[in-house]
C-alpha cells in the first residue's frame, strides 16, 4: 500500500517524443523567452503525435490468435511454431494480445486425417473470412498452408511491399487473347494477386479424397441359423470423397438346435444345422468416422440333420437386402477399428424338414454386429 501516495497512469512515448519532451522541459534552464518555450512544446507535442500514429500503423495489421487443438491432434505443432511461421512470411510479428481482429484456429482429427479450420473475426464480431485445411498423413503438413492462408488474411498487400509474393504462392495466369483486334489483359501485378488470393480466402476448395481399404473381422449373427452363431468377414472398399463401394464376403460357421417330433436314432436327441456362405455388395456415406450403407446379399444357405434316422445335407439360394450402419475409430493414420450393426430383410424363406415333419423354418428379419480391423491404401 503506498501511503497516500497518488498514482497516475503514464502513456509510453516513442523516442522523438521523448526527447521533445525532455527538451521542453529543460528549456527553462536555458532561455526566458516565452516565445520560444511555446515553440518548444509545439515540437513536444508533434513528437508525441507521430509516436502514437507509428504506434498505431505498427499494430494496424495483427491479429489476436486463438490456437486450438482437439482431441487426437496432441501430435500437431505448438502456436509457438505456427506464430514462427506466419512471422517469417510477414517480416513481422503478426500476433498481439491487444489487436482489434482475433484470428481463430481450430485443429481436428477424424478418419481422414487432420482438419485446420481458419477464421479471421474483426472487432465488430464479424466474419472476414474463413478456410478449412487438410493434411492426410501428418499435422506438420499443415503448418505452411496455414502460415500461407493466415499471413493473406491478416496483410495481403504484405508481399507486394515485399517486392515478391511467397514461392508457394500460385504462378500468375496468361492472358488469353480470345479477339485478335482486342488488346491482351494487363497480368496481375503482386498487389493485385494477393489481392485476388485474399478475397477468395473464404471460398474453400473441394476436399476430394480417394483411398482403397481392406479389412477382416468378426460377426455375431442372429436369424440365418437355427441358433445364434459367429461368423468372419472379408472385404475390400474404394472410397472417393464421401461414397464408398465395397464387396465383401462372409461365412457364417455351422449352427444347430434341437427338434421335437422326429424320428431320432436310440439314445440320441436329433437336431438341425445349418451354415451360410455369401457375397454382399454396399453402398456406403461417410460423415468423418460414422457411416451408413445400403446392402444387396446373395450366397448359398447349407443344411443338415444331425443324430436323426435319415441324416441328409441340402444347399439353398440364399437372398437378401439390408441396411447397415457404424463407426470407425482410428488407432494410426492408416489402421482403424470399425464397429457395424446390420438389419437384413430375408427375400428366400426356407424350412427345414426332417422325415416330412418341419424342424425349424427361418426368420424373415436377420441380423448381425461386428468387429473389424481396416487397413486403408491411398
Amino acid at each position: 500500500m503506498n501511503n497516500g501516495a497518488h498514482t497516475s497512469y503514464v502513456p509510453r512515448l516513442s523516442k522523438s517524443a521523448f526527447f521533445a519532451y525532455s527538451f521542453a522541459v529543460r528549456l527553462p534552464s536555458f532561455a526566458s523567452s516565452r516565445w520560444l518555450r511555446l515553440c518548444a512544446a509545439c515540437v513536444a507535442f508533434a513528437g508525441f503525435a507521430l509516436g502514437s500514429t507509428r504506434a498505431k500503423a505498427d499494430t494496424s495489421h495483427k491479429a489476436r490468435l486463438v490456437y486450438l487443438r482437439g482431441i487426437g491432434t496432441e501430435t500437431c505443432p505448438p502456436e509457438a511454431e505456427l506464430s514462427d511461421a506466419v512471422a517469417a512470411r510477414l517480416g513481422y510479428e503478426p500476433f498481439s494480445t491487444w489487436a482489434q481482429d482475433t484470428l481463430f484456429v481450430e485443429l481436428t482429427k477424424d478418419a481422414q486425417g487432420f482438419t485446420a479450420k481458419v477464421k479471421l473475426v474483426d472487432s465488430g464480431s464479424n466474419v472476414r473470412g474463413e478456410r478449412e485445411l487438410h493434411a492426410r498423413n501428418a499435422c506438420a503438413d499443415l503448418v505452411p498452408t496455414m502460415a500461407l492462408t493466415i499471413s493473406l488474411a491478416i496483410d495481403p498487400m504484405a508481399s507486394a511491399r515485399n517486392g515478391a509474393l511467397p514461392e508457394d504462392t500460385p504462378p500468375r495466369e496468361k492472358p488469353v487473347d480470345l479477339d485478335a483486334g482486342a488488346p491482351p489483359s494487363p497480368p496481375l501485378t503482386d498487389a493485385g494477386e494477393a489481392r485476388h488470393m485474399d478475397e477468395n480466402m473464404h471460398d474453400p476448395q473441394p476436399h476430394a479424397e480417394q483411398s482403397l481399404a481392406l479389412g477382416v473381422g468378426v460377426l455375431g449373427s442372429v436369424g440365418s441359423a437355427p441358433a445364434p452363431n459367429v461368423g468372419l468377414s472379408l472385404f475390400a472398399e474404394g472410397r472417393y470423397a464421401w461414397l464408398s463401394i465395397g464387396l465383401e464376403g462372409r461365412v457364417d460357421l455351422p449352427s444347430s438346435a434341437s427338434v421335437d417330433h422326429v424320428v431320432a436314432v436310440s439314445g440320441a436327441s436329433p437336431e438341425v444345422s445349418s451354415w451360410l456362405l455369401v457375397g454382399e455388395l454396399r453402398a456406403c456415406g461417410h460423415v468423418r468416422g460414422a457411416f451408413g450403407c445400403v446392402l444387396g446379399i446373395a450366397g448359398e444357405l447349407h443344411a443338415s440333420g444331425i443324430d436323426v434316422s435319415s441324416p441328409r445335407e441340402a444347399g439353398a439360394l440364399y437372398g437378401a437386402t439390408g441396411l447397415r450402419a457404424g463407426y470407425d475409430y482410428d488407432i494410426v493414420p492408416r489402421f482403424a477399428l470399425r464397429g457395424q450393426i446390420e438389419g437384413d430383410l430375408v427375400l428366400t424363406r426356407y424350412a427345414l424338414s426332417v422325415g416330412g415333419v418341419e424342424a425349424y423354418r427361418y426368420a424373415p428379419i436377420a441380423g448381425n454386429v461386428g468387429v473389424l480391423g481396416v487397413v486403408r491404401f491411398q
